[in-house]
């Protein structure tokens, strides 16, 4: 009796263990998480982004001004080239699909990896360094990213490649975000060139009208001048005068408004644009983090959380259809 029930818990304990190890194994082999999300946001992220462009440039293409169409050249040729670091984002957000896809977690994956984010690298024209010393801010960048290249590379997980991507990956979108500065540059040199050219084009009429407004306030001040003396409204000698520029500059207000707001038109339009660049360099960062969150999707098993990137592709959307609208 008693050999019977110590056998018996015996084969309960074995088969307690045999089934904390089946566990376990399968817990190993869990299904890697879906990681579309960010692929889908990254796609999200680069059409509104390249809205932003094709609005802003096609805006300045129908000035009709040497100076102003140059700009806009100059503008158009900027944003195909940052479409391309986009371009590179997507390429390496679906790659990094692929590589989870696949359910490899080892050590191919973790070369898979490294090849993307060397790829994404060049593509933001961050070259591997040579031997000298990093003497600036893009060596340093270099040397730090293919760094944690050969990290990822040397890795013996999925998980700890991306551990170590991370801050590639968030370093190469500092740099992309830094590189965005040059387009907000170019906006403010197109809107200056179009308010020079309509301020040449009427500069007889803006300085006859400035004389006139100057000439105002002049008669202005020494009417104030003669009432702060006690002198009697009626007996100010300069009224008429008042009377006069302020009819002059009634008749000028029908061509000096219409140009008044397309000058005003012209300076929103600017405002708009380039909140949208400080935007798109906002979601640049906003995809380092979501790069983040599929680090954390790979260690919990779960789908990664987009909503900030999600965010940052409509905020971008709406500021492209508020351009439009102006």
């Amino acid at each position: 009796m008693t050999l019977g029930l110590r056998g018996l818990i015996g084969g309960r304990l074995v088969a307690g263990c045999l089934a904390t190890a089946l566990l376990s194994v399968l817990a190993g082999c869990a299904t890697l998480p879906d990681v579309k999300p960010f692929t889908d946001a990254t796609v999200s992220l680069r059409s509104a982004v390249a809205s932003g462009g094709a609005a802003t440039v096609a805006e300045l293409g129908r000035v009709d001004n040497p100076g102003v169409k140059a700009e806009a050249d100059k503008l158009a040729k900027a944003w195909e080239e940052r479409d391309k670091l986009f371009a590179a984002l997507i390429a390496y957000a679906s790659s990094l699909q692929a590589i989870v896809d696949s359910g490899s977690a080892g050590a191919e994956s973790a070369k898979a990896l490294a090849d993307a984010v060397t790829k994404l690298a060049s593509a933001a024209n961050i070259v591997q360094p040579g031997a000298g010393p990093a003497v600036d801010v893009a060596s340093q960048t270099a040397v730090f990213v293919y760094e944690q290249i050969a990290k990822i590379r040397a890795a013996v997980s999925l998980e700890a490649a991306l551990t170590e991507a991370q801050p590639a990956i968030e370093r190469i979108a500092q740099a992309m975000s830094k590189d965005m500065k040059a387009l907000d540059d170019l906006v403010r040199l197109a809107s200056k060139a179009q308010t020079d050219a309509i301020r040449i084009e009427n500069q007889a009429r803006l300085s006859y009208r400035a004389s006139l407004t100057q000439s105002r306030e002049v008669l202005m001040k020494r009417m104030g001048n003669a009432l702060d003396q006690n002198q009697k409204p009626t007996q100010l000698a300069d009224a008429g005068e008042l009377k006069r520029a302020d009819e002059l500059l009634q008749a000028a207000d029908a061509w000096y408004q219409p140009l008044d707001a397309q000058l005003k038109e012209i300076a929103n339009r600017e405002k708009v644009a380039r909140q949208l660049i400080a935007e798109t360099q906002v979601a640049l960062q906003d995809w380092a983090v979501a790069h983040g969150q599929v680090l954390s999707a790979v260690r919990t098993r779960r789908p990664p959380s987009v909503a900030e990137l999600t965010d940052a592709a409509q905020r971008i959307r709406d500021l492209v259809q508020k351009y439009r609208n102006l």
